[in-house]
């Protein structure tokens, strides 16, 4: 059997009608093979929610599995591999649009692209309790005020790219200076009074 590492449902909206969410892809018999992937691509979907993702090992069972394997299953990841998740041009999907258990479906995710949703007016923490990533691409959301400050500090300690560009952010904080493998910061088009002194710091090295 040939192993899918990648899928791509851009500009497919709607394949997601009526509901607008992602049960098209929780789908019992799909489960196995979503637990391969390295890339998905949700772009320009329509989606207005993710919530359904939580509890999709619940799924994986269903129709035939014995109850002692099921105890296990239900609490596993449905994505333990992906690596690259892109819910870009998605202008519904918001804060309130990420189930609480989002960051556990995604254990190994080095990338997030929301690039054109309407993240705001802070990240969510569903989306700060992603500790592995290394890239971060929320450029046209609707982030306002204050960058969260515990990013560096204790979020996204490994984070390579962070591009914010085309929101309404006034300040960022100093943990972006400690950022040590930081290369990419795009904050233009913003309302930024400053940029905190420490920013960028020493730590910074790799930031062109």
């Amino acid at each position: 059997n040939t192993t899918i590492t990648e899928l791509s449902f851009a500009r497919r909206a709607p394949e997601f009608l009526p509901s607008k969410t992602v049960s098209l892809l929780l789908q019992p018999h799909f489960l196995p093979a979503l637990r391969n992937l390295l890339r998905l691509s949700l772009y320009d979907c329509g989606l207005e929610t993710l919530a359904g993702i939580e509890s999709g090992g619940q799924l994986h069972d269903k129709g035939g599995a014995d109850s002692e394997n099921d105890n296990t299953n239900k609490n596993e990841p449905i994505f333990p591999n992906l690596q690259q998740l892109d819910i870009g041009r998605n202008p519904q999907i918001t804060n309130a649009s990420l189930p609480s258990t989002f960051s556990a479906q995604f254990p190994s995710l080095l990338e997030v692209w929301c690039d054109d949703c309407s993240f705001g007016p802070q990240i969510s923490e569903e989306l700060l309790n992603i500790h592995t990533l290394h890239v971060v691409r929320m450029t046209k959301n609707k982030l306002r005020n204050s960058l969260n400050t515990d990013i560096g500090i204790k979020h996204w300690l490994d984070l390579r790219v962070l591009a914010l560009d085309g929101n309404q952010l006034t300040e960022i904080g100093e943990g972006i200076g400690l950022l040590e493998h930081l290369e990419v910061l795009h904050l233009r088009q913003n309302e930024l009074r400053e940029i905190p002194e420490k920013v960028p710091s020493g730590r910074n090295g790799r930031l062109r």
